[in-house]
């Protein structure tokens, strides 16, 4: 067994702090983070530290930089949003820039595996005894966050230690991704071991199915089948036994349990916090009357009446940050993509740090599509740590092919 200071530092467990305790405590987000600034600051001093700037980090420094700039002219926007927006994406630079060594990047990546633990647990309790979960979260929760949660446990829909269904619907499909990801880059491993990583697997759906995020529940058999398809295409059989399996469970959930019921019964309603078409053509509706340079970032809080967000980071984006903000926005994402799609072509799928990225990184892009991760703390950095892995990793690579000054990369790296 390694030793357990492989998966530590000073580093990890300040990002374990902030990320836990957002997750418990959200409503001191500022206190939390302002001690992993603070913190940060401390070691990047102590320990030297050097920034190592790449496009990617440009990329979005200028975009926090735009929506900054852009966002103060405008009269729609709410000024704690906008500073807690910008602070969100430079605490997550932060991590991405400093020359972290890659294993100190690997025990930042091990602090996000030890958060979505501690939210599978918590759904695990609330599956089992679901009375334990409700005396625990009165005690943690303020009132009005344990309001939201009760609505929720009423209803038998799963939270675990959260209030909210998406906060632990993410944690439990980024804990499915760390297991996952182990199962296929881990060639050598027992049977017995290989059959409760999947019974673990179909638990851990089970619980994200319960939470009713239909975003989670869609992505985690497309991405299994495309994860198989990738790292076990000799392998067609084991492919189409573990797809058939998953199909059936999905079938089996979604025809005969009452969250199936109720998840497709979402699917066809108008609602804004189903179907969301609403919303979204509020937000074309505004871009079309500032489409250069658009309402300032934020600025859906106040302009969308119907819902608290646009629930659509990419027509969110464009609606706030108009055509400019919006390229400046796709172009880094590109990047990001780009370097994802490097790593897993140099890695050949049997990197586990690389390919859990790239996990993170999906997560990320499909829960824009109907959620708001990239206004929020906790996906935000997972998803440029994650980013950062996969671009040191393919520096790495490049300097140990090359052999071009190789020493000086690999120190900085």
């Amino acid at each position: 067994m390694k030793r357990f200071s492989e998966y530590i530092s000073l580093e990890s467990i300040s990002l374990f702090a902030l990320l836990i305790g957002i997750y418990l405590f959200p409503d001191r987000i500022k206190f939390f983070s302002l001690g992993f600034c603070v913190l940060f600051i401390f070691l990047f001093i102590a320990k030297r530290r050097s920034f190592r700037f790449t496009i990617i980090s440009i990329g979005w420094l200028l975009f926090a930089a735009y929506s900054f700039l852009v966002s103060i002219l405008s009269n729609a926007v709410n000024v704690d949003s906008l500073i807690e927006f910008c602070v969100a994406i430079i605490m997550g630079l932060f991590v991405s820039i400093v020359s972290f060594t890659p294993k100190e990047r690997k025990k930042m990546l091990f602090a996000v595996f030890a958060v979505s633990f501690v939210a599978f647990v918590g759904c695990l309790i609330q599956l089992i005894n679901p009375s334990i979960i409700k005396t625990i979260n009165v005690q943690i929760m303020t009132p009005e966050k344990y309001t939201i949660f009760n609505n929720f446990y009423i209803s038998n829909i799963i939270t675990g230690f959260s209030f909210q269904t998406g906060i632990s619907g993410y944690y439990l499909t980024v804990f499915f991704g760390f297991i996952i990801c182990y199962l296929l880059c881990n060639k050598k491993k027992s049977a017995i071991l290989k059959v409760l990583l999947v019974l673990l697997l179909l638990l851990t759906y089970y619980l994200v199915f319960l939470t009713g995020k239909r975003v989670f529940v869609l992505f985690i058999p497309f991405f299994s089948f495309a994860a198989l398809c990738i790292t076990q295409k000799k392998h067609f059989f084991k492919i189409l036994f573990f797809t058939i399996v998953l199909a059936l469970v999905v079938v089996v959930l979604f025809n005969n349990t009452v969250e199936g019921a109720r998840i497709l019964a979402r699917f066809q309603s108008d609602s804004w916090s189903s179907g969301r078409t609403t919303i979204y053509s509020e937000m074309l509706n505004y871009f079309a009357l500032k489409p250069v340079f658009g309402n300032g970032a934020t600025s859906s809080l106040t302009l969308i009446t119907k819902a608290q967000n646009g629930h659509n980071i990419y027509l969110q984006v464009l609606m706030e940050g108009g055509l400019v903000g919006f390229l400046i926005f796709f172009v880094s994402l590109v990047l990001i993509i780009r370097a994802a799609y490097s790593g897993i072509k140099i890695s050949q799928c049997k990197d586990y740090c690389v390919l859990v990225s790239v996990f993170i990184i999906v997560v990320f892009l499909a829960w824009g599509l109907s959620g708001n991760p990239l206004y929020d703390v906790y996906p935000l950095l997972p998803f440029f740590l994650a980013a950062s892995i996969l671009e040191n990793y393919g520096v790495k690579i490049y300097a140990k092919k090359t052999h071009w000054n190789s020493h000086t990369l690999l120190q900085q790296q």
